[in-house]
């Protein structure tokens, strides 16, 4: 065994290894951040993929704990989102012979936006911006909530390096609720308002709870409830329907 020719090749690998390391060093710490990027982009990336997968999953849980609020939300509004057609706190369906009625098509999108609104604000604390855009399927289970993005940003800055990251998510969550029964409640209110006009003692006969000042009616139709890990939401469908004069009075706006 040559034991002189191996300390010699063990100790020119040791020299190698140091020169490497301190050339290296010299490298990354004396050039341009443009030219260290090139050293540090692989390590960056490899964390920006971490945390957006960690992120991710936390916009999966966003979406679950925030749709019973959302859903809440919607309905409280009347069916509309952030609707200013409001009349001590009840967002007017009707005023006069003026109609504004909420529609399947309004009721999803409001809640869509509800849901992008809550989702938004999560992403803020987690570096992220965009929007996301839901839509509502039957399931077998109850209802498939689906939200795309095409435009989510994440934004990072490491080392004075900026770095921007695109991605294309898809959030689901699947809830045991029936939404066409919010539609279902609408058209049932709007029976009685066609029917009975401003006759007290025919809303008597109706089945959801109701009040009147006046001409002004207001109505709160019981939707069941709604789960999530934190418990259940009783959910409210809330309205009214002024049948005075709108003389003086703005329009509705749907």
């Amino acid at each position: 065994m040559n034991k002189k020719g191996d300390y010699w090749s063990f100790t020119l690998l040791v020299v190698t290894i140091i020169i490497l390391g301190w050339t290296s060093w010299l490298v990354l710490t004396n050039s341009s951040p443009i030219e260290r990027a090139t050293g540090l982009s692989s390590i960056l990336l490899y964390n920006v993929f971490d945390e957006v997968e960690a992120d991710l999953m936390y916009m999966d849980k966003s979406l679950e704990y925030g749709f019973s609020d959302s859903l809440n939300e919607l309905l409280l509004n009347g069916g509309f989102f952030e609707s200013k057609n409001k009349e001590n706190e009840y967002v007017l369906w009707k005023r006069d012979v003026n109609e504004c009625y909420p529609t399947e098509d309004t009721i999803k999108g409001a809640l869509s936006s509800y849901l992008n609104k809550t989702i938004v604000e999560d992403l803020d604390k987690i570096n992220l911006n965009g929007d996301f855009e839901f839509t509502f399927e039957k399931d077998t289970n109850g209802l498939k909530v689906i939200g795309k993005s095409d435009n989510l940003i994440y934004s990072r800055d490491l080392e004075n390096i900026h770095v921007d990251y695109e991605v294309n998510p898809t959030l689901t969550y699947i809830v045991d609720y029936d939404l066409d029964q919010v539609m279902l409640k609408v058209l049932e209110v709007k029976g009685v308002i066609d029917s009975c006009g401003d006759n007290v003692g025919c809303w008597g006969s109706s089945n959801f709870n109701w009040s009147n000042n006046g001409k002004l009616f207001t109505f709160d139709v019981d939707l069941g409830k709604v789960e999530n890990v934190f418990g259940e939401t009783n959910l409210t469908l809330k309205g009214a329907v002024d049948f005075g004069s709108g003389l003086g009075k703005s329009s509705l706006i749907c």
